[in-house]
């Protein structure tokens, strides 16, 4: 009985797992700066490599408010 619990939930870990990574995805390190805490849509690629809010948080200097 403890053998069919263990697979049912091991099947139910496996679909949620599934589910899950339909809607939820990891935002790399790098970019999560720009992803949410920037109002502007879209950059080029020389404003990128020119944001000092970017430069700023790859240098340690962006730091969460307490």
């Amino acid at each position: 009985m403890l053998e069919d619990e263990s697979k049912s939930f091991m099947r139910f870990q496996r679909s949620w797992q599934s589910v899950r990574s339909e809607f939820v995805q990891t935002v790399p390190e790098e970019i999560a700066l720009c992803e949410f805490d920037c109002r502007k849509v879209n950059c080029t690629v020389e404003e990128w490599k020119m944001c000092k809010r970017r430069i700023q948080k790859a240098a340690g200097e962006l730091r969460p408010a307490a």
